[in-house]
């Protein structure tokens, strides 16, 4: 848990306009404090920094980057030591996502417009909803 009582969440995802929306979406929530990393670096980076406190990784399956795979990167978050939930989203439909992720230690895996939902209800956090819709 974030020092200041908040639960803590980091988001990997390469897609700016996706991560104004996690943004959006999460500040909602005062029990939720966010951390956004762009790349697969910036993710380990900010993991190492806070990896006492983050209770959830939420990954993008498609990172758009030839550094590491998503796949790869979870794996990688594990062997750096977070223990917490990691979970893996995506703008596929079920049946056309990455069954990797799933393997590479990612609990579920969820379309983008279900994660910020899943996050809440992990947390036992009551949904707030703005003017516009969720990530």
């Amino acid at each position: 848990m974030a020092r200041n009582g908040k639960k803590l969440v980091l988001v990997v995802d390469d897609d700016k306009d996706q991560q104004h929306a996690f943004a959006r979406a999460f500040s909602r929530h005062q029990e939720v404090e966010l951390l956004q990393a762009y790349t697969p670096s910036e993710a380990i980076t900010k993991l190492e920094r806070n990896i006492r406190d983050i209770d959830l990784v939420i990954l993008d399956e498609d990172l758009g980057t030839e550094q590491i795979s998503s796949p790869d990167l979870a794996e990688e978050i594990l062997a750096k030591g977070y223990i917490g939930f990691m979970i893996s989203m995506s703008l596929q439909p079920k049946e056309g996502r990455d069954t990797r992720m799933l393997h590479a230690g990612c609990r579920e895996s969820v379309h983008k417009k279900s994660a910020v939902s899943l996050a809440l209800d992990l947390f036992r956090i009551k949904r707030r909803y703005g003017p516009e819709d969720e990530a």
